[in-house]
């Protein structure tokens, strides 16, 4: 930044910034814009008095998007707490070390270990407050900073997807080809568990309260899942659908690929009740939902709306 630039009052610096991040709002971005060019990231970039600050508007009543650079050092992990009364807020993650250059002008190079070990105090970080999450963007420079090769080996397939769908409360549940998904899971998803309230202005925050998991789905998708029962579906479909109080009902439900056949009495239940509901059931003989336009094999059990 020029030198005339940078002797401005700060009070005017911070004004552009706050016009800025007004702008910012206007509900206009790209959903997929490059994570650099979002503010704040945009703006504490352009010089080292921006960024300063930046770091010192970050309050509660102004940010709802915690971005972490992992070129540098992580110092706002305490975001997530003092960020609590925001409810939803968005956090990014990225590496601007392919892009970037310190105040030396040599280019800021992060190497895998620090890579890692930066992304894992994160995610860290991060962990306790996943529900709040409206979006998690997270780009690396070296995917493996993330995940190492021998990460998983010995772990097998994860046993139950009961914490992720726990912390889910999107629209759309798509289900492709988990050996997990079965009657114990779909049993599960139709009962209420506890959640811990996460607003910390509550009185009461340290209750429990009941609720269904994936309260908020309006369309199951479950493709190439052999492992599950269509009377289990239907049971969970019923209690869901039921109970409307405490969120919408299911309006599509697709089972497709391979799995299993609804019997006679279970094919006239899904119709029978499927007036404000769009069913499509169709079983792929011996191949996959994704290979399904090279099968003729193709029997439609269930198709309305």
């Amino acid at each position: 930044m020029p030198g005339a630039l940078t002797k401005l009052p700060v009070e005017l610096h911070t004004t552009i910034l706050n016009y800025l991040e007004a702008d910012s709002q206007d509900g206009n971005i790209e959903h997929d814009a490059p994570i650099s060019t979002l503010f704040p990231s945009n703006a504490a970039s352009v010089c080292t008095l921006w960024r300063d600050i930046l770091a010192k508007a970050l309050t509660p009543d102004s940010w709802k998007t915690v971005v972490f650079d992992i070129a540098y050092e992580p110092a706002l992990l305490g975001a997530f707490w003092w960020s609590m009364a925001l409810g939803k807020i968005e956090v990014m993650v990225y590496n601007s070390s392919s892009s970037s250059a310190s105040a030396s002008g040599s280019a800021v190079e992060v190497d895998k270990a620090h890579e890692k070990r930066r992304v894992s105090a994160i995610v860290s970080a991060l962990r306790p407050h996943v529900q709040r999450f409206r979006r998690i963007d997270v780009q690396t420079l070296k995917l493996k900073g993330i995940i190492d090769d021998d990460d998983d080996q010995g772990e097998g397939q994860a046993s139950s997807l009961c914490h992720i769908i726990t912390a889910w409360s999107g629209v759309h549940l798509i289900i492709d080809t988990c050996p997990s998904f079965d009657d114990a899971l779909l049993a599960w998803m139709g009962s209420e568990i506890g959640y811990p309230t996460v607003n910390l202005s509550d009185p009461h925050r340290n209750k429990i309260y009941l609720a269904f998991p994936a309260q908020c789905m309006v369309h199951l998708t479950i493709q190439d899942c052999a492992n599950f029962t269509p009377f289990a579906l239907q049971l969970l479909v019923k209690t869901h659908n039921n109970l409307q109080s405490q969120g919408p009902p299911i309006r599509h439900l697709s089972v497709l690929g391979k799995v299993p056949s609804p019997s006679e009495e279970e094919k006239r239940w899904f119709r029978g009740n499927s007036k404000d509901m769009v069913v499509n059931w169709e079983v792929m003989e011996g191949v996959t939902h994704a290979e399904q336009r090279d099968c003729e094999k193709n029997h439609i059990i269930i198709q309305n709306g």
